[in-house]
Protein backbone atom coordinates (compact mmCIF):
# COMPACT_ATOMS: atom_id res chain seq x y z
CA UNK A 1 0.00 0.00 0.00
CA UNK A 2 1.37 3.40 -0.98
CA UNK A 3 1.40 5.94 1.84
CA UNK A 4 -0.52 9.18 1.70
CA UNK A 5 1.82 12.09 1.17
CA UNK A 6 1.40 15.08 3.46
CA UNK A 7 2.77 18.48 4.32
CA UNK A 8 2.19 20.22 7.62
CA UNK A 9 1.82 23.98 7.34
CA UNK A 10 2.41 25.85 10.62
CA UNK A 11 3.40 22.52 12.13
CA UNK A 12 3.78 23.63 15.72
CA UNK A 13 5.02 20.78 17.87
CA UNK A 14 3.61 18.21 15.45
CA UNK A 15 0.15 17.34 16.71
CA UNK A 16 -0.94 16.19 13.27
CA UNK A 17 2.16 14.01 12.89
CA UNK A 18 1.46 12.53 16.31
CA UNK A 19 -2.15 11.76 15.33
CA UNK A 20 -0.86 10.13 12.12
CA UNK A 21 1.45 7.70 13.91
CA UNK A 22 0.86 4.18 12.78
CA UNK A 23 -1.04 5.30 9.69
CA UNK A 24 0.36 5.04 6.16
CA UNK A 25 1.18 8.76 5.95
CA UNK A 26 4.57 10.10 4.86
CA UNK A 27 5.35 13.73 5.59
CA UNK A 28 7.23 15.42 2.76
CA UNK A 29 7.66 18.78 4.46
CA UNK A 30 6.75 20.65 7.60
CA UNK A 31 6.82 24.41 7.79
CA UNK A 32 6.84 26.84 10.69
CA UNK A 33 8.47 30.20 11.36
CA UNK A 34 9.06 29.41 15.04
CA UNK A 35 12.42 27.76 15.64
CA UNK A 36 11.26 26.07 18.85
CA UNK A 37 8.33 24.48 17.00
CA UNK A 38 10.56 23.16 14.22
CA UNK A 39 13.01 21.75 16.75
CA UNK A 40 10.23 20.11 18.77
CA UNK A 41 8.81 18.57 15.58
CA UNK A 42 12.29 17.29 14.71
CA UNK A 43 12.75 15.73 18.17
CA UNK A 44 9.27 14.17 18.21
CA UNK A 45 8.89 12.97 14.62
CA UNK A 46 12.08 12.99 12.52
CA UNK A 47 12.79 9.32 13.29
CA UNK A 48 9.38 8.37 11.85
CA UNK A 49 9.80 10.65 8.81
CA UNK A 50 13.54 10.71 8.03
CA UNK A 51 13.09 12.14 4.52
CA UNK A 52 10.88 15.00 5.67
CA UNK A 53 12.20 18.51 5.03
CA UNK A 54 11.73 20.97 7.90
CA UNK A 55 11.46 24.53 6.63
CA UNK A 56 11.51 28.00 8.15
CA UNK A 57 9.32 29.88 5.68
CA UNK A 58 6.79 32.68 5.90
CA UNK A 59 3.72 31.49 4.03
CA UNK A 60 2.46 35.07 3.69
CA UNK A 61 5.46 35.70 1.42
CA UNK A 62 5.16 34.41 -2.17
CA UNK A 63 8.85 33.39 -2.04
CA UNK A 64 8.13 31.24 1.02
CA UNK A 65 5.24 29.52 -0.77
CA UNK A 66 7.41 28.97 -3.86
CA UNK A 67 10.12 27.37 -1.69
CA UNK A 68 7.57 25.00 -0.16
CA UNK A 69 6.25 24.02 -3.59
CA UNK A 70 9.80 23.44 -4.84
CA UNK A 71 10.52 21.20 -1.84
CA UNK A 72 7.40 19.15 -2.52
CA UNK A 73 8.30 18.76 -6.21
CA UNK A 74 11.81 17.63 -5.28
CA UNK A 75 10.32 14.88 -3.10
CA UNK A 76 8.99 13.04 -6.13
CA UNK A 77 11.26 10.86 -8.28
Amino acid sequence: MNPLLAIDLCCGAGGWAFAARGLPIRFLAVIDTAEDCRETWRINHAADHPDCTILDRDLADPKGVADVLDTIRESFP
